[in-house]
């Protein structure tokens, strides 16, 4: 909610078309938003590369060896130990949403700020009086997360 990976506010899926995550944000619909800062808790670690290495399984392997270079990027990037995974959290909520902690939040788009441009804005005080309109995954189940992944992976090899 506080951190981009594009800017120093803006998430790249959003940066790179604002207006339509404006869009899809005002739309009545369910929403659920998995931020960065819930993403990074889910960060695979170098013992989890392993676990996947240490199967013997080919496929796992090449998991293992495209996770080792998400930890270098990361890494080099941003300083970051681990990678984190944003787009597993996000198939692990729809599988086992138990997994998560959330609350539901008032998010609009920034479209013209020469700072913030694309930044999702969260209130999360609740003290602009607009109505919740996306469910924000705050915490991930790391263990159980992780559980489901390899279970999942597992079927692959």
């Amino acid at each position: 909610m506080a951190f981009g990976n594009i800017t120093p506010v803006a998430e790249f899926n959003v940066f790179v078309d604002p207006e339509a995550a404006d869009i899809v944000l005002k739309l009545d619909v369910p929403k659920v938003m998995a931020p960065l800062d819930m993403t990074h808790q889910a960060a695979i670690t170098r013992e989890e590369v392993q676990k996947l290495r240490s199967t013997g399984s080919r496929v796992l392997g090449a998991i293992a060896d495209l996770m080792d270079f998400f930890m270098k990027t990361y890494k080099e990037v941003f300083g970051i130990d681990g990678a984190p995974l944003h787009d597993p959290t996000t198939i692990a909520y729809l599988i086992d949403p138990s997994l998560f902690e959330w609350d539901d939040y008032s998010v609009v788009v920034e479209l013209k700020g020469q700072y913030t441009y694309g930044q999702t804005v969260v209130d999360v005080w609740k003290t602009s009086g607009r109505e919740p309109n996306v469910r924000i995954l705050t915490k991930v189940d790391r263990d159980g997360f992780f559980d489901l992944v390899l279970k999942t992976l597992m079927k692959l090899s």
